[in-house]
């Protein structure tokens, strides 16, 4: 049964996968003109920046008028007097403490803004805390376990969270999926508020909601059955998956032993631009097979590209394998000789039932192993290139 909230939802993934598609679209096509990569431990960006920057360090701080778009990853970014076009962001904590970017795409353990957002803030974290001093121009979609929202949007707000309180000014509509709603004395809520949860809001006196405020009911009992068919048949199809997954990642490291691990050590040496030109390769390359499955004539051109994209992911895969293996084979065994040929593909499918572990963790699972295999098809690429530029030299 297809249901009001189910359609909901379906609009909200479809246009948080548009942004981030049109996001590392950006990205890729930056890269694809040369743009300069900066990473490194601690990175600060000063100054008065012109085109797009792609920058990546354990901390990044941000102080610099950027021009155009700005890319970053680490574990702490920081915005201070900051101003920049689209603004994509991937940390545990991002910290905007002031100055203006225009969208705001932001996925983190932490997420505070104090500064302004001039258009849409799409974020996703364990904690959201939008500071009064904030003001969001456009509409706001978030999704955390702690929202607390406080600032002005001058937008819709539609929020996903296990708590959810909202402390400041929304002007157009909210729409909320929570255990917990709590609207503040303070709150200003200019359109209509939806919910979805099984207790009432917690509506303070002093409270301002012009529009009216209606609970949706979930429906989930009657999908019960149908969900429970469904993961039947996914768990059938991920146990078979798992099984050959493994057989092929043994098969590709004992064929090309020596090739994986000159791709892990680049994985190891340059995380952030393997990282970088993975994104680029993978995401330009869905782009153009769309593009050019689009067109009858580009249909085969478009299949064999889409072949060669799902190459490069396994390729990325059996490289993060090799060096998450070959790592935990150092721990163990520190005085160790050089494994062997066998030994370093056992290794490495040690490493791939342990990236599939890791997959596993709830929220963040499939985000840390994504990222990781898309940085090791970077790396792989990367090597895969060198070594065709020597058989053509």
């Amino acid at each position: 049964m297809v249901t009001e909230k189910s359609i909901r939802m379906s609009h909200r993934a479809m246009s948080a996968a548009l942004v981030l598609l049109l996001a590392l679209f950006s990205l890729f096509a930056t890269a694809a003109v040369g743009q300069h990569l900066r990473d490194g431990r601690n990175v600060v960006l000063e100054g008065d920046l012109t085109g797009v920057q792609f920058t990546g360090g354990e901390t990044v701080l941000i102080k610099a008028n950027i021009a155009d778009d700005l890319f970053a990853a680490g574990r702490y970014v920081t915005l201070e007097d900051a101003t920049a076009g689209n603004t994509y962001i991937a940390a545990f904590e991002v910290d905007q403490r002031s100055g203006a970017v225009g969208d705001l795409v932001a996925m983190a353990h932490t997420v505070i803004i104090s500064g302004s957002v001039e258009d849409d803030l799409l974020s996703a974290a364990r904690m959201i805390r939008i500071a009064s001093s904030a003001t969001i121009g456009g509409d706001a979609r978030l999704a955390a376990e702690n929202m607390d929202i406080g600032g002005k949007i001058a937008g819709n707000l539609r929020a996903a969270a296990k708590s959810v309180t909202i402390s400041g000014e929304v002007a157009g509509t909210v729409d909320l999926l929570a255990q917990k709603i709590v609207i503040g004395p303070n709150a200003v809520i200019n359109g209509d508020v939806t919910y979805r949860s099984e207790v009432e809001p917690e509506i303070a006196e002093g409270a301002k909601i012009s529009g009216s405020v209606t609970k949706v009911e979930s429906n989930l009992p009657e999908m019960r059955s149908i969900i429970g068919a469904i993961i039947g048949i996914v768990i059938g199809l991920l146990i078979g998956w798992v099984v050959a997954f493994l057989v092929l990642t043994a098969i590709l490291a004992w064929a090309f032993v020596g090739y994986f691990s000159i791709a892990a050590n680049r994985l190891v040496d340059r995380p952030w631009a393997s990282l970088g030109i993975g994104i680029a390769i993978l995401i330009v390359g869905a782009v153009l097979s769309l593009l050019l499955f689009i067109s009858i004539v580009g249909i085969p051109l478009g299949v064999a590209l889409f072949v060669a994209i799902g190459i490069v992911k396994l390729f990325g895969s059996v490289t993060v394998s090799a060096c998450v293996g070959l790592y935990l084979r150092g721990l163990l065994r520190r005085s160790a000789p050089p494994p062997s040929t066998a030994g370093r593909t056992g290794w490495t499918v040690i490493g791939a039932v342990i990236l599939g572990l890791v997959m596993l963790i709830p929220f963040v699972g499939v985000v840390i192993t994504g990222l990781a295999v898309v940085a090791g098809a970077g790396a792989a690429s990367v090597e895969a290139w060198r070594r065709l530029r020597l058989t053509t030299v």
